[in-house]
Order: C-alpha cells, then sequence, then structure tokens
C-alpha cells in the first residue's frame, strides 16, 4: 500500500496531477501484469486567503518594519475549513532551519513575540475597516 498526499492551488492542477500518477500506475501494472486500486480518502477543495486580510498583514508588517513575504502554504490547515465560510489569513513566523510541522521545530521568543502582535494589530485593523 502507498498514500499519496497531493495539494496545490487549484482543484483542478492538483486533480490532473493525480490523474497523471493513477494513468502511470496503470501503464506501470499492465506491464508487469498488477493491479492498481485507488481510494480516494478526501478531496477537499484548496482555499484562496482574503485579499483585505493579506493587504492588513502587508501594512502592519511594514508599519512595524518586520521584515516579511507573502508565500503559498499548501499545508493542511484549519484556514482551509475556516476559509470555506469566512474571510482568512495565516501568519506565519520564522522557524530555525525553515523546519517546521516536525518535532524538531524551533522558534525564538522574539519571533512568537513579533507574530502575536502582528496577530492583534491585524484583527484589530480588521475590525476597524
Amino acid at each position: 500500500m502507498m498514500e499519496i498526499d497531493i495539494r496545490d492551488t487549484t482543484k483542478e492542477s492538483r486533480d490532473i496531477v493525480m490523474n497523471d500518477i493513477v494513468a502511470e500506475a496503470n501503464k506501470i501494472a499492465e506491464t508487469r501484469e498488477l493491479s492498481v486500486a485507488v481510494e480516494t480518502i478526501n478531496s477537499d477543495p484548496p482555499v484562496t486567503c482574503s485579499n483585505d486580510v493579506i493587504q492588513a498583514t502587508k501594512e502592519t508588517v511594514t508599519e512595524l518594519s518586520i521584515p516579511s513575504m507573502e508565500i503559498v502554504s499548501r499545508a493542511y490547515h484549519d484556514s482551509l475549513f475556516i476559509g470555506q465560510k469566512f474571510p482568512t489569513g495565516m501568519i506565519f513566523i520564522p522557524c530555525r532551519d525553515g523546519v517546521s510541522h516536525r518535532p524538531d521545530e524551533s522558534i525564538t521568543k522574539d519571533h512568537l513575540a513579533a507574530g502575536i502582535d502582528v496577530l492583534a494589530r491585524v484583527m484589530k485593523r480588521l475590525s476597524e475597516s
């Protein structure tokens, strides 16, 4: 058994990749006289973050002179579900060596404090608009 987790910014591009993988697996199986069984466990649609939330975050980090970059996260965050009903966004803070979502993930207290400050200010900014 093998599990494959495919994520992308659009459902269409993600599904193209999945279909290509299944087609190639079927070709290989036919050549080797094997069978392939594919089971889709879930296929949640990707969610795009709110432009208002993104803009409020950009303005906040600029005001605070915090270096930042806009990134696309293909991770399976709560925002995937929240974003289906409400405007959403995410604020990431730096992790040592870029490692996150692993037991050896490590952040500094300063980065944590800055992330909390940005979050609070973004929420305030959005509540006033």
